[in-house]
């Protein structure tokens, strides 16, 4: 019987808010830009990280993350034994505590699986891809949202009240959409409104109804393209705030070959049937 492998992963949302570089080789950039700079991002205390590998096989990337400890090296050290002032000769491009994490991106769907693996987490990911790419194209809007679970939505919309919701959103590259996410992202870009939050309180019948195209909308828009918070009262009438950021779906691919390209195909035919065939 032949052996499956698996790849376990996140998906990020990346996306350039210019038509101009809405194309596979504008998104190539964001990520060859990294590469080739070097730039590293502090994403926690003394944590930094930087895009460390990076190779082009034309229809996707494979690259890999890094995440070291900053080391200030103007910093006083102490000999423990001697309890004397202690004088260490540490090169200046050497760091300690380095881990790595994979990552495959796809440039025509401008989506990153992220590997889904303790030795860095996600946030930690997504804070350095907003730091440096941000950083490194200061004339564009560029958008990084992890895309969360369905299930954490799916109990929004079973609760059996909503007693508050806040959605915020960007609007997409025009990616396919079910109805009435699509009538929300249009009116978001007919309005020239790249970015919007709203906060929704229901009136005297003390519930809000998120089964129309303004809030199922922006809901279903939130999905890949921003978050919802949602404070609910639960069928069995438990009450319960939902941040759906918290809760970023994870996927599988399997795959019998281990190679990079195999990997990869087994990724995009799971990015296919998310983004493309998606029709609720």
């Amino acid at each position: 019987m032949t052996q499956h492998k698996r790849f376990s992963f996140y998906t990020l949302n990346i996306k350039r808010n210019k038509e101009s570089k809405n194309t596979p080789d504008s998104y190539k950039e964001l990520i060859s830009v990294l590469h080739k700079t070097k730039r590293s991002i502090n994403v926690r205390a003394d944590q930094m990280v930087y895009l460390r590998k990076y190779h082009d096989y034309g229809e996707f990337i494979n690259g890999v993350f890094s995440r070291f400890t900053n080391i200030d090296l103007e910093s006083d050290w102490l000999n423990f034994e001697t309890g004397d002032i202690a004088t260490v000769d540490i090169p200046s491009n050497v760091y300690p505590n380095w881990k790595d994490l994979e990552f495959y991106f796809f440039p025509e769907e401008h989506k990153m699986a992220v590997h889904k693996r303790q030795e860095i987490s996600l946030n930690a990911i997504i804070k350095f891809l907003r730091g440096a790419l941000n950083y490194s194209f200061p004339d564009e809007i560029i958008t990084v949202d992890v895309v969360q679970s369905e299930n954490i939505f799916k109990k929004i919309y079973e609760a059996k009240q909503i007693k508050r919701l806040e959605v915020h959103v960007t609007y997409t590259n025009d990616d396919l959409l079910p109805q009435y996410s699509k009538f929300f992202d249009d009116e978001m870009k007919d309005s020239g409104v790249h970015e919007l939050g709203l906060v929704a309180k229901p009136d005297h019948k003390k519930d809000i109804n998120i089964n129309n195209k303004i809030l199922g909308g922006a809901i279903g828009l939130a999905k890949a393209n921003g978050f919802v918070k949602a404070s609910i009262v639960n069928q069995d009438g438990s009450k319960e705030i939902i941040k759906t950021f918290k809760h970023p779906r994870t996927d599988t691919a399997e795959f019998t070959d281990a190679e990079p390209i195999s990997i990869a195909q087994s990724i995009k035919n799971i990015f296919q049937r998310l983004f493309r065939l998606n029709d609720e």
